[in-house]
């Protein structure tokens, strides 16, 4: 095998993965399958993009993406496969990019003898599982990153113009490519036409999900798109406010970040199927959530500011990368370790008090806890965390008083979320907590029916209840007129709540997500019903503890 323009991948490429070699996955791409067509683009991903590097084998592959992405049989009928490779390149544009390593290394005998030995191995390690015996390999991923950075401008010739018949998700991923693809030098001077794109664009899509991706571009091309910040939709301002050169801009990412989850699902319109709300642009494949904490905590020094999303980040933990997530704002809050009893604020005190408070940080049920204290240099000591109290003013009879004392004032969801026994009778912890809630609803006086595990709705019927406004009651935590009590308190408990409501025979809804309206109340016409209100709530499962559910 010879190493160069002309070499011959495919034993290599065969060698990075276990399906098929080169040439049939990527025929597979334009068959007439539209499932082996998902199922090739699923193999082709760790081969030439193995644990986030590129390999040798990604230059030849781009090559042949770049020559098919305008064939009309790319995907076998399977439309998502056109915006995957556009997402692919627009991977390989970023990390070129980044690494800015712009020439080739010399292969010399010793590299020719490891790939040898490499491919004639049964069973050979992946690149990402490639150790320090063999750094021969590394020179081949070397050169993959300056082949794949020439290829650049190629690439960008294929992309643009963005076609005016691709579908609007697909033309959004374009964008967000060509976004990448101006960096390097050759094209620096497309990217005013490249900003216009993302700028007129993003001003004439309706879909929160496509204008908020564009404004990310317009952030990553170095643009502060100011215009965008006071959008009325949570997804389109916060990812403005994300821009690099809006870093001054901090008030937008602080309301968001005290209601993480809400910009998590804040891209997709309310009321889809569950399994779509989850849906975000490519800027922000680590997590919505997450690059808004770790944005915020760059620009935002000063801990009493960032208390209230601290405290938020402490109630995170998802099912499937169940991490502490509020670690950014330790190094905020306890910039020194923690302090000497006795010596904390009174935001250092609150901050502390949460996290003592949540069992599985302290009972192995959430992984790498101790390992993000030490991290930050604080202890994984549960006692020593409970000293972290605020110093105690003494009168002249040596009676403690509140003078100098410093008050954090908590809005009421949080204030239930920490003390629910005060609120509902009983702990966080206490397997009976649904059952109560349930009975606080229906004394109410609503009809409670148990939809899942962590789901119930509630149904009242009058003139009174189909006139309730659902944002004053569940967005503001209000009381209502009609003197309900448990409404809110479950409302303030669950991570969705969706308002159906039915008066004169019209109906209209209402969504609500980790406390956040995630649109305007929607009427949606005349319907044959009688007045009243119907309230679904879906319990937030990263609050409830793990193996609680509603009684049958």
């Amino acid at each position: 095998m010879v190493i160069g323009d002309e070499t011959d991948w495919s034993g290599l490429f065969h060698a990075l993965g276990p399906a098929d070699d080169l040439p049939a996955i990527l025929a597979a791409l334009r068959g007439t399958d539209p499932d082996a067509a998902g199922v090739a683009f699923t193999a082709l991903w760790p081969r030439v993009f193995a644990g986030g590097r590129l390999t040798p084998a990604t230059p030849p592959v781009v090559r042949h993406l770049v020559s098919v992405l305008h064939d009309p049989a790319l995907g076998a009928g399977d439309h998502t496969i056109r915006p995957g490779v556009l997402f692919l390149l627009r991977e390989v544009a970023r990390v070129t990019a980044d690494a800015e390593v712009r020439h080739r290394a010399a292969v010399d005998g010793t590299v020719q003898d490891w790939l040898a030995g490499h491919l004639a191995s049964p069973d050979p390690p992946a690149v990402h599982e490639w150790s320090d015996g063999d750094r021969p390999g590394q020179v081949l991923l070397h050169n993959a990153i300056v082949d794949s950075f020439d290829l650049l401008p190629q690439i960008f010739a294929a992309v643009w113009p963005i076609p005016v018949h691709w579908p609007a998700p697909t033309r959004v991923m374009a964008a967000a490519a060509t976004a990448m693809l101006v960096r390097h030098p050759e094209l620096a001077d497309r990217r005013a036409e490249v900003i216009a794109y993302h700028q007129e664009t993003a001003r004439q899509t309706a879909d929160r999900h496509d204008c908020a991706g564009l404004v990310l571009g317009l952030g990553e091309l170095g643009v502060a798109p100011t215009d965008w910040l006071d959008d009325p939709r949570l997804a389109v301002r916060t990812c403005a406010a994300l821009a690099p050169a809006l870093a001054d801009e901090a008030e937008v990412l602080l309301r968001a970040a005290e209601h993480p989850r809400a910009f998590d699902h804040s891209f997709t319109e309310p009321f889809v199927a569950p399994a779509y709300r989850m849906m975000c642009p490519p800027q922000l494949q680590e997590g919505p959530r997450r690059v808004l904490i770790r944005t915020v905590c760059e620009r935002v020094g000063d801990f009493p500011r960032l208390l209230a999303a601290a405290s938020a980040a402490v109630d995170l933990g998802g099912a499937l990368r169940p991490a502490a997530e509020f670690a950014p704002y330790l190094r905020h809050a306890f910039p020194s370790g923690l302090p000497t009893p006795g010596t904390a604020s009174a935001q250092q005190s609150r901050f502390a008090a949460l996290v003592v408070r949540r069992d599985d940080l302290w009972d192995g049920t959430r992984p790498g806890v101790a390992e993000t204290l030490a991290a930050s240099g604080l202890p994984y000591d549960r006692d020593r965390w409970q000293q972290v109290t605020t110093p105690v003013a003494l009168d002249a009879a040596g009676r403690p008083t509140y003078d100098g004392a410093g008050i954090v004032v908590l809005t009421p969801p949080r204030f239930l979320r920490e003390r629910p026994e005060w609120w509902i009778g009983v702990a966080r912890t206490d397997p009976v907590l649904p059952r109560r809630l349930l009975s606080l609803v229906i004394d109410d006086g609503l009809r409670v029916t148990v939809e899942g595990p962590l789901t119930f709705s509630a149904q009242v019927s009058g003139g009174d209840a189909a006139r309730l406004d659902a944002q004053r009651i569940i967005g503001e935590f209000r009381v209502d007129p009609l003197c309900w009590y448990g409404v809110p308190m479950a409302a303030a408990l669950s991570l969705w709540v969706s308002v159906y409501q039915w008066h004169a025979g019209v109906a209209a809804r209402q969504q609500f997500v980790d406390g956040v309206a995630a649109g305007p109340r929607e009427v949606l016409g005349p319907a044959d019903h009688a007045d009243g209100c119907c309230i679904v709530f879906e319990l937030d499962p990263e609050w409830i503890p793990p193996g609680v559910r509603l009684p049958g």
